[in-house]
This record gives C-alpha cells, structure tokens and sequence, in this order.
C-alpha cells in the first residue's frame, strides 16, 4: 500500500486507486493509469487511456478532456465492481456546467447505467442500480477542484452526496440490491451500451486528477480524512 501517496489516506476497503500525481500510476506518457491498489497486475484493473486527453503534468497534475466528442475516456473492461457497499470517490473540475456531462459510468449487459454519476442541467444526478435515478440537487462551480464522493450502502439502498467531506445529498432508494460485477467502467463517457454508444452531447468537460473506490460505505469522518490529506494539492 506504500505506492499509495499520503499518510492520512484510508486504505481500509480500498480496491482501486488511480492517482495521476503518482508517477507508480501515470509516469508522464503511455495508455495506462496503474492501479496502485496491488499494482494493477494482480486485480486487473488498469484503466486505459483513449483519445489522448491533454496531460498537465504540473502541480496538481491532471488530464483535460474536451467537450463534444466521444473518442477521450478512461476504460477498465471488465472492472471488479463491489457489489455489497460502494464509495466511489474522485476529484474533478468542471470547465463549465452548461452542458450534459458522464463522470462515472458503469455497465453491464441490461443495464448500461448500472452506477452512473452524470451533470444533467447543472445539477448532479445518480444512476443505478436497476435502472433508478435521483437527482442530487448539488451543483458546482467552474473551475474549483473538487472531491466529489458517491456512497451506498446496499443494505437500506441509503445513497449520500459527498462534496470537500460536507454531506450535501441523502436518500434511500433500492434497498438490497447492489451493482454487478465485471462490466465496463468508464470516465468521461456516458455508455449507451456496454463499453461504447457513446454521445458527444454527453461527455465530461473538465479536468481529471484522482479516483478511488472502496468495497464499503466510508464514513464522513473518513471522507474529511482523504479530504485533508490531499486539498493542498488542489487549493483548497
């Protein structure tokens, strides 16, 4: 877990850990971000670049995907989905709000927005499991960093919205059903079908820097943890 930058970061439940300020990730060229949870050889989940979208390799270090195409997105196929309790983590920027944009997107084969984490009108939506929807109600600012967290618990389906560790969305939907493993996960591409039927009209605009995702539901004493350890890197 030494791979992993930052004293503070929880690693209990960590199973996947892209981080592009980590040289062990993302060496500065090539098509593959490492997962630094066991190195990505062993779990099999690298994620692989498409597209080339613009590194910046200075502090932070971040890619820049473009709006209104379909050809720049990250992709793991087939990814290990945790499918009891999930946190999916990431900080991102948005270049602007104006337009439809997928973050997270995964699918699997009859449900193509298994989990999905999609700016729909400016404001946040959640997608999945079984074809649910709820929208968040948050909606970002251009051009701030942000850690922008997913958790469910599968249990009693309760779904919270995480923002900089402040809760700012809770509800309770699909109680014991969880996502299903071993589909395609993507960022920056909102899937139509499993891998691909991507829409230029639905891509993420903005600035990518790090991803995490837990086979559990962190508390918000955890979230604020992560938060801190890495918010100087970010501005904040």
């Amino acid at each position: 877990m030494s791979r992993i930058h930052g004293i503070n970061i929880v690693t209990d439940g960590l199973m996947a850990c892209w981080d592009v300020g980590n040289l062990a990730c993302y060496p500065g060229s090539g098509t593959t971000l490492a997962n630094l949870v066991g190195k990505g050889r062993r779990t099999g989940d690298d994620l692989i670049i498409n597209g080339s979208p613009t590194f910046t390799s200075t502090f932070p270090s971040y890619f820049t995907f473009a709006l209104s195409q379909t050809t720049k997105y990250f992709i793991d196929n087939p990814f290990t989905m945790p499918t009891d309790d999930v946190t999916i983590e990431m900080w991102v920027r948005f270049l602007t709000t104006d337009d439809d944009q997928a973050l997270v997107s995964y699918a699997v084969s009859g449900d193509t927005n298994n989990s999905l984490i999609f700016l729909y009108n400016d404001i946040l939506r959640y997608y999945g499991p079984d074809q649910n929807r709820r929208t968040t109600g948050w909606e970002p600012s251009t051009d701030v960093w942000y850690q922008v967290v997913r958790r469910r618990t599968k249990s009693s389906g309760l779904e919270k919205l995480y923002v900089d560790g402040v809760e700012e969305y809770s509800s309770t939907w699909k109680a014991g059903n969880g996502f299903t493993t071993g589909g395609a996960f993507v960022f920056g591409q909102e899937q139509d079908s499993v891998g691909g039927g991507f829409q230029s009209s639905q891509c993420f605009g903005g600035d990518f820097a790090l991803l995490r995702i837990y086979n559990r539901a962190l508390t918000q004493d955890e979230l604020v943890q992560n938060y801190n350890a890495v918010k100087v890197r970010f501005g904040r």
